[in-house]
């Protein structure tokens, strides 16, 4: 799979002769030229690069807002996911980051780590202790960070990518939730939140998706925030590889351009390692030079703030019909041998006797199970580490409303858990959920407890302990 066309690589090496700026103006002028002639949009989106001229698709031009039916069930061969690391002399920190990668809950991925040019002996030697029948290596020469990424894409097999640099991480359910959030939408790409370590800590909760927002700034964040579906990476050409910085909010702006929806999934799954090396680092130093690059980039819209209106009043409200089937057992984690897993679903878990039930019941059923901890509101405080819990999950907003009641029963399927504890809702609601999940996953054994006391809890941890006895 190629972004470019054979006429476009062919004319790639005048990007070393030309003058940046000078390209940024012939850019800025073809976009001009397309707002007035569909017809020449057209035939520039044929014959230019994608990567050093994306298309640009006139945001004015995009049709008004409908209720769309999106379903897709891709029934293709593995992987649904193709995760690219751009490696340049990183050996000290590539196994701390494919290692949070091995520990997705969602398995069904490849990665594909692309060798821009290392030179270091002790990286070289990291590169080749690599073995994982899921991992290639490509090496090309030392091209710079988007046009890795961008090589890496090309060799792509899944329908969604990710780009994760070798020095960062992953927490464990990163694919399977942003996964979830545009299966069950159709949507072009999901992100999330990210938390710094190692030289300093910190959440960063960006603006969110929205042209208003990108023109503000990198209101995304980078890369690995986000998973995006691959046509959309084609549709805008890929990352600039003509910038020295800050390619990923460029990146955003073009999809945004481009008319892509998004979801955003508010937690931390993203984990940004700042140090003295990295690239913010080094690009924030160009601050002002770069910024004004990107807002040359997307002059047209900067100039209209009806256009920006148009791209948010087109955005289509989708429906999928079956948000999870691309999302099966055989995508996910199993549970190691001896192991068994119990779901405890709960409205809020950020109430503090809700999470005080759940480190209770965690402690007495012991080493031998996994508890999976599902919260069913609406939550803007949603909590990512419960003491107890195993993996925490928040139905909403991470699938829309219409599928959060069918989220219990999907994750018992999805992960083999053998008992669901109810708690915490008023018994109508709390036996209509057991229903729920009774039909959609018979093979689970379910519990309704009314309220969230501890004492009601332990004997639903009495009769898990009994039913893993049996």
């Amino acid at each position: 799979m190629s972004a470019a066309t054979p006429l476009a690589r062919a004319l790639r090496p005048l990007r070393h002769v030309i003058p940046l700026p000078w390209r940024i103006q012939v850019k800025t002028w073809i976009r001009d030229r397309s707002r007035r002639s569909p017809a020449l949009n057209r035939v520039l989106h044929w014959f230019t690069s994608p990567v050093a001229l994306p298309a640009f698709m006139p945001e004015w031009e995009l049709p008004p807002p409908t209720e769309a039916d999106w379903h897709e069930n891709l029934h293709q061969p593995s992987p649904l996911l193709t995760l690219v690391i751009p490696f340049h002399n990183q050996g000290a920190y590539v196994v701390e980051a494919l290692e949070s990668i091995w520990a997705q809950t969602f398995q069904d991925f490849e990665v594909i780590v692309v060798d821009d040019g290392s030179d270091d002996s002790a990286s070289v030697e990291a590169l080749r202790g690599l073995s994982e029948p899921r991992l290639r290596v490509i090496r090309q020469e030392n091209r710079g960070l988007p046009a890795a990424r961008n090589a890496g894409l090309r060799h792509a097999r899944g329908p969604h990518c990710c780009c994760l640099d070798a020095d960062d991480a992953l927490r464990p359910t990163h694919f399977e939730k942003l996964l979830l959030a545009i299966e069950s939408r159709g949507c072009d790409l999901a992100h999330c939140d990210s938390e710094r370590f190692d030289q300093g800590e910190g959440v960063y909760r960006g603006e969110g998706f929205h042209a208003e927002a990108l023109l503000r700034g990198n209101a995304v964040g980078n890369a690995a925030n986000a998973i995006v579906r691959l046509d959309a990476w084609e549709r805008v050409g890929g990352y600039c590889e003509d910038l020295a910085g800050y390619q990923d909010w460029n990146f955003w702006l073009d999809l945004a351009a481009a008319g892509c929806q998004a979801a955003h999934v508010p937690e931390p799954l993203f984990l940004y390692r700042r140090h003295g090396t990295s690239m913010i680092s080094r690009s924030t130093k160009r601050h002002e030079e770069l910024t004004g690059q990107i807002r040359a980039l997307h002059q047209a819209l900067h100039d209209s703030p009806e256009k920006v209106e148009a791209l948010e009043s087109a955005r289509q409200r989708l429906v999928c019909r079956d948000p999870f089937i691309n999302l099966t057992a055989e995508r996910h984690r199993k549970a190691a041998k001896g192991i068994r897993r119990l779901l405890f679903i709960a409205p809020r878990l950020e109430e503090p006797r809700v999470a005080r039930a759940l480190a209770e019941a965690a402690k007495e059923l012991g080493a031998n199970w996994e508890i999976f901890a599902l919260g069913t509101a609406l939550s803007t405080e949603a909590p990512i580490v419960l003491e107890g819990a195993t993996h925490v999950y928040h139905a909403r907003p991470m699938v829309p409303e219409e599928h959060a009641a069918a989220l219990p029963a999907h994750l018992c399927n999805a992960h083999g858990v053998s008992f669901a504890g109810i708690i915490g809702f008023d018994m109508e609601a709390g036996h209509a959920l057991r229903k729920a999940i009774s039909e959609a996953a018979p093979s689970v054994n379910t519990a309704v407890i009314a309220g969230s006391d501890v004492h009601p809890l332990m004997a639903l941890v009495r009769a898990a302990g009994a039913a893993g006895a049996s």
